[in-house]
């Protein structure tokens, strides 16, 4: 490759050559063999950032203007080799791992090359953001380091199998999580949006077992919701089947045993039985090579003479009888129960009605059925105001806490309910926000307090009472940063200029997510002091152009025609740092493009994205042929139709590029 560049590939750098042509020539060399399309060669003017965990050199490969960035971003990475190596049994497999960033590149994207890691420089941020999104980029990093483990170390022997590596480094990442960050953090985070994602994509009709040699598109099946997710949660199933001990002594069997091999589902079984010895290929073919999940109708009944509470769960999922993947019609196996002050645990019978009897000298004040929702399910279960009461103050399960933060929440909102009933609730949420529960809870109460009050304002800016109006003064004053973007964020909605010092001060804090919900805030409010606060805001200096996205944010909000021109100036500075995520939050082209919509000037800003979009064509550069799409599709402006007429032309022979283009002319078509 030409000088400065220099290449980053597979196993480990055996020597670079300079060549009488101005090129050098680099030389890797692999310990082992590994599956060819775990093969990767990345070219670029990067810095090498080393560390070391015992006996293994990482190097992390970056752009040279961002070294503090990847510094701040690679922080955990020792701890992670050290910490899958001690709970897999097995040391890091190799003598180097490296992982290199490269822009245009999918994130989180394809991750997991042998020992050579190819990530999207969106991972990258200042320390500051990085501690606020810590759980998200130490997610991808410990993901594509698992793989190593799981993928590398260990091959599936075919696609079917592909779930032992995608399920298995996700879960790992997911248990790094939890070594760091807590269980409240896994739960309440990547649990949730894991078994959210999993519901979600079962609801809109794709559907398949986690094993299978049926599929079509073998790119979509070694990366779907299924090779991926739904292994990941199979796994914690597991394991709560299992037990720790248990489960421990079988994954060291298993990565032990099967190092340096190709390895089936199969070998799993047979590992974990070999150290439990216990018969698990039920539960192997309930989750993996059958597919559904149970959907369960509960009630409860406590009878006073006997002193015992009668559970009765049924099992109310239908098998499609049009579907030609196996159905399990019924499932079993351990689940644990929250019954006021204790867990219990009962086995599930493969049966339509299970009846459960639990010896209680008075009512249960509250029942939360699966502790921690480790199993994939939907549940129907009503429960009073009383016990949803009772159970967010009392379980020790946050996912508990949480499902009745939101029931209470809709009862609130119910015009029905009578007023005392509304104010135990509010009072109930305003105790958690200022408590000392987990910050994501405290944030699900603020965020349903918030709720309710837009529902009794309607179009009107928020009214606020006394205690609620102090709360949040008292969150801002004290909180970390997500509390205080979160109570500025509403206390913002009041609209009202005399917190406008209140926004202002918090352009002083550490934290980016404070910074930009004071700025839109303070444009909500119509501050005399809002639009010189704002602008003045731009020269804040801050990781990739946020604290611009942040004035922009407020300048939108403000709706002042002075922030045209700086909306303007920002989307004609193409070299600002930025990232490519497509979202306002993070991309102030996309911000800039809202904020002059909101200010009833779009149509300054379509010659410049027109010039752009042709200069794009004419490069063929497809990256910033649909970045330009994206911020033109947004503009709405009635020109624009014939962008997509040229992009008809273009890649009429593309079908993957055409469903884009159709994608981005109805967003378009949305704002005629």
């Amino acid at each position: 490759v030409e000088k400065p560049l220099m290449v980053i590939s597979n196993g480990e750098l055996v020597d670079t050559k300079d060549n009488a042509d101005g090129t050098r020539t680099f030389h890797y060399k692999t310990e082992k063999p590994y599956p060819n399309y775990l093969t990767s060669f990345a070219v670029g003017e990067y810095i090498d950032i080393t560390q070391r965990s015992g006996d293994t050199e990482i190097h992390t490969f970056g752009y040279p203007d961002e070294k503090d960035g990847i510094e701040a971003t690679i922080v955990r990475l020792p701890e992670m080799v050290n910490y899958f190596s001690q709970v897999t049994g097995v040391k890091y497999p190799f003598r180097r791992y490296s992982q290199v960033t490269v822009q245009d590149y999918i994130f989180p994207g394809f991750v997991g090359q042998n020992t050579a890691a190819t990530m999207s420089d969106n991972m990258i941020d200042d320390h500051g953001t990085h501690e606020d999104f810590r759980y998200l980029w130490d997610g991808v990093e410990a993901q594509s380091l698992a793989s190593q483990w799981f993928g590398n170390l260990m091959t599936p022997r075919e696609w079917r199998d592909v779930w032992l590596n995608q399920s298995f480094s996700h879960y790992f990442d997911e248990l790094f999580n939890i070594h760091k960050n807590g269980n409240d953090e896994f739960l309440t985070y990547s649990h949730s949006n894991d078994q959210s994602t999993d519901l979600s994509v079962w609801k809109s009709g794709y559907r398949r077992p986690v094993v299978t040699r049926n599929y079509n598109d073998l790119d979509v099946f070694s990366t779907d919701n299924y090779a991926t997710i739904r292994g990941t949660l199979v796994l914690h199933m597991l394991r709560k089947q299992l037990g720790d001990a248990n489960w421990w002594r079988a994954i060291r069997h298993y990565v032990r045993s099967n190092a340096d091999k190709q390895v089936s589902t199969e070998d799993l079984r047979i590992a974990i039985e070999e150290t439990t010895g216990e018969s698990i290929g039920w539960f192997f073919d309930q989750w993996l090579y059958k597919m559904g999940h149970p959907i369960f109708e509960i009630t409860k009944n406590y009878d006073e003479s006997k002193k015992q509470l009668l559970l009765k769960v049924k099992q109310i999922q239908k098998i499609d009888p049009n579907d030609g993947y196996p159905q399990v019609e019924y499932f079993q196996g351990k689940l644990e129960i929250e019954i006021d002050d204790e867990i219990r645990q009962v086995w599930l019978k493969p049966q339509e009605q299970n009846i459960f009897t639990f010896k209680r000298d008075e009512r249960p004040k509250f029942v939360n059925f699966d502790h921690e929702n480790t199993w994939i399910k939907e549940v129907k279960f009503e429960k009073s105001q009383t016990e949803l009461l009772y159970q967010l103050r009392n379980s020790t399960d946050i996912l508990a806490k949480r499902e009745a933060i939101n029931e209470l929440s809709m009862i609130a909102q119910n015009e029905k309910t009578v007023a005392k009933d509304r104010s135990q609730i509010l009072s109930a949420l305003r105790e958690i926000a200022l408590g000392d529960s987990y910050w994501r809870l405290r944030i699900g109460a603020l965020s349903q307090l918030q709720s309710i009050a837009v529902k009794t304002s309607g179009e009107k800016p928020l009214e606020l009472d006394d205690e609620t109006t102090s709360m949040l003064l008292t969150i801002i004053d004290k909180e970390g940063s997500w509390l205080r973007a979160s109570a500025i964020n509403f206390l913002g909605m009041t609209k009202q200029a005399n917190f406008a010092d209140v926004y202002i001060d918090a352009f002083n804090d550490k934290s980016d997510r404070v910074i930009n919900s004071a700025a839109k805030a303070l444009g909500k409010s119509k501050s005399r002091k809002a639009f010189s606060a704002l602008v003045k805001l731009r020269e804040r200096p801050s990781w990739k152009s946020q604290s611009l996205i942040s004035t922009l944010d407020g300048l939108k909000e403000l709706g002042d025609p002075r922030g045209i021109d700086i909306a303007l100036e920002a989307l004609n500075d193409k070299e600002l740092p930025r990232w490519w995520l497509a979202t306002p939050i993070w991309d102030y082209p996309i911000t800039a493009v809202d904020t002059l919509v909101a200010l009833g000037k779009p149509e300054a800003a379509y010659p410049i994205l027109l010039k752009r979009f042709k200069m794009s064509i004419e490069d063929n550069d497809l990256n910033d042929i649909f970045s330009n799409v994206l911020l033109i599709a947004r503009l709405g402006d009635p020109r624009s139709k014939e962008v997509f007429e040229i992009l008809k032309t273009e890649f009429k022979d593309d079908e993957n590029a055409m469903q884009a283009v159709v994608q981005y002319e109805k967003q378009f078509e949305q704002t005629q």
